[in-house]
């Protein structure tokens, strides 16, 4: 009994966990997975566990190619996975080595910060993306030979993502980056693989819109001043209920230097920042989704506007009821992002001495691959989805990731493939202008009682009808004597 608490303690010190604690994920990326040599039977380094059999039948030939041809080594309860001179046979037995996987598994993506490319025509924002070294060209060729491409670096420094050039292909309509030529060493060294840029699209953030800068302007200007009066001959007190509803039409305009906004689509309705300026009225559009930014160089839109009164006009006396009508007007530089969004594609032939393809040829076959950046274009373009999914077989149809990242270590791998899906935003810069029509509140002047008898249908048609006349739309007026009033 004391013997057995001794082995258990001696593990546990170890690092080691049961095989019960292992199998409570069913993530298991095969990898990870690290033989820790001459530490005794089931025993790992501290912060990893040895591998269960169950794991260890999903990743056998990963696990096996790891070993000699005649070696083998412990799984965790007593189990043993054999090299490929016994092909891979899992059986009972015991080693002075075990298969051991992390415990804290770091298998995702790196993120990182923004890539912000300078306003432009389209063209321009594209060439400046393209020509960035550090944020483009270097890691898609880094990612180009971890896959396995050959040459993916020019013939001065063959260095993935050295000495490149960037031109525009017009007969495919792609952008194409590619080594420079030149004196070189190697096999088939002047064919080198090619880096290509198609189907750039671009979508605008709404989030990121914002005034550039503090030059607002915004003025206020009476247009009209809409009045009628309300009489009272009795003895008693009346009150009056007035309401209007009219609908204000907001005309907007905006325009920028460059056609490049009109590639920019809104994919969600946008609503322009609430601008006073000064002034008691904000300003603010909509722009509807599925259109794009630059094709909306203006319009208008309606809001349906309510308003109500109930003024109490002393027995024999009189009102005048005035409502003002204000024309005001905003303008004002404005800023935001466009996300931008491409397929990436390799071709070139692939190294024998190892590539990422599934069945890792050794015949230099000429391969081509198509990845959708910044937007989700099926699994199989898809680095996030094939990356996370590649410990299941038959899901990646053509790349192994397990290879990639066991050959060139998880952690570049994590790396290159982060600076490839990092998001990248073109700014646009432009002038915006609005124009809103709207009235004030209802006010009162009491006025000398004249002889004229009060209507309440002749005081709606007449406030109706100047409000009309001042430009408002779909003006309706209810005037009414209040229930409240005392016979």
């Amino acid at each position: 009994m004391n013997k057995t608490l001794i082995s258990l303690l001696c593990l546990s010190a170890f690092g080691s966990i049961s095989s019960v604690e292992a199998s409570e994920s069913s993530t298991f990326y095969s990898d990870q997975t690290e033989i820790h040599y001459g530490l005794g039977a089931e025993t790992c380094k501290p912060g990893f566990r040895t591998v269960t059999r169950d794991e260890a039948l999903r990743a056998k030939d990963f696990i096996m190619n790891k070993l000699g041809k005649w070696g083998y080594v412990t799984l965790a309860d007593g189990w043993i996975i054999m090299g490929p001179g016994y092909q891979g046979e899992i059986k009972k037995g015991t080693a002075d080595s075990a298969v051991c996987y992390p415990l804290n598994v770091k298998t995702e993506i790196n993120k990182f910060d923004p890539i912000y490319i300078d306003e432009g025509t389209k063209k321009r924002v594209e060439w400046n993306l393209l020509n960035n070294k550090d944020n483009f060209i270097i890691p898609a060729a880094q990612l180009a030979h971890i896959l396995g491409f050959a040459w993916v670096g020019g013939s001065a420094l063959p260095t993935a993502g050295e000495d490149m050039k960037v031109w525009w292909d017009s007969a495919e309509q792609s952008w194409k980056i590619r080594g420079n030529d030149g004196p070189c060493n190697g096999y088939r060294c002047n064919e080198k693989s090619t880096i290509s840029v198609t189907n750039f699209s671009y979508t605008m953030d709404p989030k990121s819109f914002h005034v550039d800068g503090n030059i607002v302007n915004s003025n206020k200007k009476l247009i009209n001043t809409i009045s009628s009066s309300a009489i009272n001959k009795t003895s008693i007190p009346q009150q009056y209920v007035i309401d209007i509803n009219y609908k204000t039409s907001t005309n907007w305009s905006q325009h920028n230097d460059y056609s490049f906004s009109e590639s920019i689509a809104v994919s969600t309705s946008f609503k322009s920042p609430q601008v006073t300026g000064g002034v008691d009225k904000s300003i603010q559009v909509t722009i509807g989704a599925t259109q794009g930014w630059g094709e909306n160089n203006g319009g208008d839109e309606s809001n349906t506007v309510t308003i109500q009164a109930r003024p109490l006009v002393p027995a024999n006396s009189a009102l005048k009821v005035l409502l003002n009508v204000y024309r005001a007007d905003v303008s004002y530089p404005y800023v935001f992002d466009a996300d931008v969004s491409y397929e990436l594609g390799f071709s070139g032939f692939m190294r024998w001495s190892g590539n990422g393809l599934l069945s890792h040829p050794e015949d230099r076959p000429e391969e081509t691959a198509t990845f959708a950046i910044g937007h989700f274009a099926g699994e199989q373009k898809s680095l996030d989805f094939q990356w996370d999914h590649r410990d299941i077989p038959g899901v990646n149809q053509k790349w192994d990731w397990s290879w990639v990242s066991q050959n060139s270590g998880s952690k570049a791998t994590r790396y290159w493939l982060g600076k490839v899906l990092s998001p990248k935003k073109a700014r646009v810069k432009g002038m915006f202008y609005a124009e809103d029509q709207y009235t004030g509140e209802l006010y009162f002047e009491e006025i000398p009682l004249s002889q004229d008898e009060s209507n309440e249908v002749l005081m709606a048609k007449n406030i109706k009808q100047q409000l009309e006349d001042a430009g408002l739309k779909e003006v309706n007026v209810s005037v009414k004597k209040s229930d409240s009033n005392l016979d």
